[in-house]
């Protein structure tokens, strides 16, 4: 028996469920430049996930945001910051383009 898939409506996404597809909407971009994500199943001190770099040493924490927005409250944390629903990603002040140009 075949299966069949239909997009989904982010509106009518519930908080958890939007923050799990924008994390796997930001980890695919992450994956083509070599960069693996982790997600947290706690907040910890601000980042939603790690991005491992492929080298195997660097290893980022990131804030992930619905929409790309810059608190004061994360200013001192090291957190990169990443949206699902952005254009980019900012990873330690480099950006990472989702969409091509």
């Amino acid at each position: 028996m075949p299966i069949t898939f239909e997009q989904v409506d982010y509106r009518e996404l519930s908080g958890k469920q939007k923050e799990a597809y924008n994390f796997q909407k930001v980890s695919a971009v992450l994956a083509n430049f070599g960069i693996v994500t982790i997600r947290l199943s706690n907040d910890w001190n601000g980042a939603d996930f790690i991005a491992q770099l492929h080298d195997g040493k660097t290893f980022l924490r990131v804030q992930l945001k619905s929409r790309l927005t810059f608190h004061k409250k994360y200013h001192d944390k090291d957190l990169s910051s990443a949206s699902g629903m952005a254009p980019a990603i900012t990873i330690r002040g480099t950006c990472i383009r989702m969409l091509k140009c």
